[in-house]
């Protein structure tokens, strides 16, 4: 579990680089990006936060490059913990057990969210056109007896979250990761359901903890070790992994 302190009268920034890491420009708003992706026309696809004294709203919208929101697809509310520190500051804990929203890009003009209190996803084009959903039917999972004791002051509901990351391949093809790994030091694989890029169910398996990046043939895992580096693993049945049903 961790906390931290946010000074609302603090505005938000991101930097844009280029694909050979020169950088474009920098964006400021009021509004934190929790995640977002550009689209083809170099347009913000994401999750935005808004604040609203101690409560918070995530939005799925779009954003252009100077940070203005003009278009908002789906809104969910958030169950972080806050309380406010002083006038300017509020005091919030991150748990790892929050239901989040999260957003990945399958290609320059599709894209993927979800809220993860529901395994239920949609997929949209950069117009916000909702394209078709993924739902998978799995049963409702408490808390263990160990965490709800001791997050009891902090109201995150009777269930644990359906899933906790969303990323594709190059393929398109879409993984959601259903364990928590997230200051979890004994979890040292995450378990994924995999999804073609029409939302069809393929398989179930695991892979390294820290796996964030499949793109031709090769899995990309963060490890730590006595340095913290970037290893690469070729996958040896990649080309027999399927597309689809």
């Amino acid at each position: 579990m961790s906390s931290y302190f946010r000074d609302a009268t603090l505005a938000f920034s991101i930097e844009i680089f280029d694909k050979q890491g020169i950088h474009i420009k920098g964006i400021k708003t009021k509004k934190s990006f929790s995640d977002f992706r550009l689209d083809e026309d170099g347009n913000i696809i994401g999750i935005f936060r808004s604040y609203s004294e101690l409560s918070q709203t995530y939005s799925v919208c779009k954003a252009n490059l100077k940070g203005e929101i003009v278009e908002t697809y789906a809104e969910f509310p958030d169950n972080r913990f806050r309380q406010r520190w002083s006038e300017t500051a509020v005091f919030s804990v991150i748990t790892g057990w929050e239901k989040n929203v999260l957003i990945t890009k399958i290609n320059n003009q599709t894209f993927v969210y979800g809220h993860s209190g529901k395994y239920n996803l949609g997929v949209i084009d950069e117009s916000g056109q909702l394209l078709y959903k993924i739902k998978k039917d799995e049963p409702l999972r408490k808390f263990p007896a160990k965490e709800r004791d001791r997050l009891k002051k902090i109201n995150l509901g009777e269930y644990q979250p359906f899933y906790y990351l969303i990323f594709t391949d190059s393929e398109g093809r879409i993984y959601i990761q259903t364990n928590k790994t997230w200051l979890e030091e004994d979890v040292t694989e995450k378990e994924v359901d995999i999804f073609s890029k029409d939302g069809y169910y393929l398989y179930k398996t695991t892979l390294p903890k820290h796996t964030h990046v499949i793109k031709n043939g090769y899995l990309y895992s963060r490890e730590v070790e006595d340095d913290e580096l970037v290893k690469r693993f070729r996958i040896k049945n990649w080309d027999q992994i399927k597309e689809g049903i």
